[in-house]
Formats: C-alpha cells, structure tokens, sequence
C-alpha cells in the first residue's frame, strides 16, 4: 500500500505521513525542515544546490555548505520515509516530485 503524503504550507507548516503528524523531532535539524519547506514550496520546479545554500548557509565557506546541503538532503529524504524518492538530484539542484498520493 502508498502511504499518503500531506504537506500544509498555509498556517502552521505541518507533514502528515500515512495519518502520523511528523515533529519537530523527526526533522533532525531545522536546516532540514528548512529545505524541505523550499522544495515543497517549488514543487515540480528545480531548485538549484546554489540557491539553496544561499538561502540556508549565507556566510559559510561554499564547500561546507556543499557537505551539509548533501547531508540534509539525506535526512530530508529519512524523514519522507517511503516517499523519499520524490526528492529527486538532478544536475545543479534538487526537485520534489509528488505523485498522486500527495496533497499540498
């Protein structure tokens, strides 16, 4: 069976994975909740590895925030569970991809 994914974006940000409410817990870190909230945000849309850093990691030299881009984004796709493979690497930058079980 697909677990259903809802993400609310409007008042207070909140994931829902097959019926469970994800915590602040479940993100690792707010950096990853962060990244998670720019790539739903832009769903279907590519976002680029330079935009994101800029927007998480403004003043941190450009290959720390490479390693920690990576890093999140790994944890990103931990929290997401089975549906991980709907953060997608694409050449320069990362996409979320829902399918039909998503809800945005």
């Amino acid at each position: 069976m697909t677990a259903n994914l809802h993400i609310h974006l409007f008042g207070p940000f909140a994931i829902e994975l097959d019926g469970q409410s994800l915590t602040n817990q479940d993100w690792y870190t707010q950096q990853t909740q962060t990244i998670g909230k720019i790539l739903f945000a832009r769903s279907g849309k590519v976002v680029t590895s330079e935009q994101l850093i800029e927007l998480v990691w403004p003043h941190e030299p450009i290959e720390a925030a490479r390693r920690s881009l990576h890093v999140r984004i790994s944890q990103l796709r931990k929290v997401l569970q089975d549906k991980k493979s709907l953060v997608r690497t694409l050449h320069g930058g990362y996409l979320f991809e829902p399918d039909l079980s998503c809800w945005i």
